[in-house]
C-alpha cells in the first residue's frame, strides 16, 4: 500500500514556503520545518531566498530535525529524522564541515514517535520515544475527528522512555530508561519576568566567546505584546537572568508563536567583511 496521500503531498508543498527553524552547518544557513515529510531548505544568506534542498551530498534522504544539536569539542552536527513509515527514526552524524555523513543508524522504533528533539554529551545522544504518535492508518480509516487528531495522537496508556546511546552508536547500543516513578529533589529555577498579556517564543542560547559555563552568555527571544500588537527581540543577560533585557528590539512585522530564534554569527561575519 502506498502513502503517497493528498494530505502529505499538501504538507511537502507547505514546508518549501514556511519554515520554523534554524541550523548552520560550516558556512551554510538551513531553514527547518517540523513536518515529518520534509527536509531543509537551503537559503541565500543575505536575501533568504530559498536554493534548494540541502541532503548531506545525497545520503540524507528523508526529514530533518528542526533541533539538530552540534556535538561539543567536535563540531559534528547530530541530526534525526522521523518518518510516518518504517524506518520510524533514524540517527545520523555529519562531519563539522557538512561535507559527509558520518554515521547514519536505523534506531528500530516499534512505532512513529513524534519526537521533536535530540540531545548530546562529549560522548553520547540522548533520544525520545514518547506515546504522541503518528499512525497514518489511522488517518486511511477515516472519523469524525480532525485530520491532525486522527494522524496525530497521544496515548496515556502506552510507554514512555528515553535512550542514550554511543555517538555512532545503533538501536542494539541503546541504553533504554523507562518512565516511572517521581522524584523530590529540588531544581534551582529563575524567572524573567515581561510585562502583562505579553508572551515569548523562540528564545535561543548564545555563549560568549571563551566562556566555559553553561549559564555564561544570553538569552535571545521573540517577545509578542497582545494589547499593543508589537513585537520585540529581548537580549538577556544569563548571568542576571531576573534583571532588565541589556536590550529590546522592536521589530517591524509580527513574528508568530512557535517560530524558533537563531543567533547568525556567519551572516554578521560576512556582512562586515563585505
Amino acid at each position: 500500500m502506498t502513502y503517497e496521500q493528498p494530505f502529505l503531498r499538501v504538507l511537502q508543498q507547505l514546508s518549501m514556503k514556511i519554515d520554523v527553524s534554524r541550523a548552520f552547518v560550516e558556512n551554510t544557513c538551513l531553514r527547518l520545518l517540523d513536518v515529518f515529510v520534509d527536509q531543509p531548505l537551503l537559503p541565500s544568506q543575505f536575501t533568504l531566498e530559498t536554493l534548494g534542498y540541502w541532503d548531506a551530498n545525497g545520503n540524507w534522504n528523508r526529514p530533518f530535525t528542526s533541533h539538530p544539536k552540534r556535538a561539543p569539542d567536535t563540531g559534528e552536527l547530530v541530526i534525526m529524522g522521523v518518518d510516518a513509515t518504517k524506518p520510524f527514526m533514524e540517527l545520523g552524524v555529519v562531519s563539522a564541515d557538512g561535507k559527509r555523513l558520518l554515521h547514519k543508524a536505523d534506531l528500530k522504533f516499534n512505532r512513529c514517535s513524534l519526537s521533536h528533539d535530540i540531545r548530546v554529551t562529549k560522548r553520547y545522544n540522548v533520544v525520545m520515544d514518547f506515546p504522541l504518535t503518528i499512525d497514518i492508518n489511522r488517518l486511511l480509516k477515516g472519523g469524525h475527528l480532525p485530520v491532525l487528531h486522527m494522524l496525530i495522537k497521544h496515548n496515556k496508556a502506552e510507554y514512555a522512555r528515553i535512550g542514550i546511546m554511543p555517538r555512532f552508536g545503533n538501536a542494539d547500543s541503546i541504553n533504554w530508561f523507562q518512565q516511572g516513578g517521581q522524584s523530590e529533589e529540588l531544581i534551582q529555577v529563575e524567572y524573567h519576568k515581561v510585562e502583562q498579556n505579553t508572551f515569548c517564543t523562540g528564545a535561543a542560547f548564545v555563549p560568549k566567546q571563551g566562556s566555559h559555563e553553561e549559564d555564561d552568555g544570553w538569552i535571545i527571544t521573540f517577545l509578542h505584546n497582545e494589547d499593543t500588537s508589537m513585537s520585540k527581540a529581548y537580549i538577556i543577560d544569563t548571568k542576571k537572568f531576573t534583571s532588565e533585557p541589556v536590550a529590546k528590539i522592536t521589530l517591524p512585522c509580527r513574528v508568530p508563536y512557535g517560530f524558533h530564534g537563531a543567533f547568525m554569527p556567519i551572516l554578521l561575519q560576512s556582512l562586515t567583511a563585505s
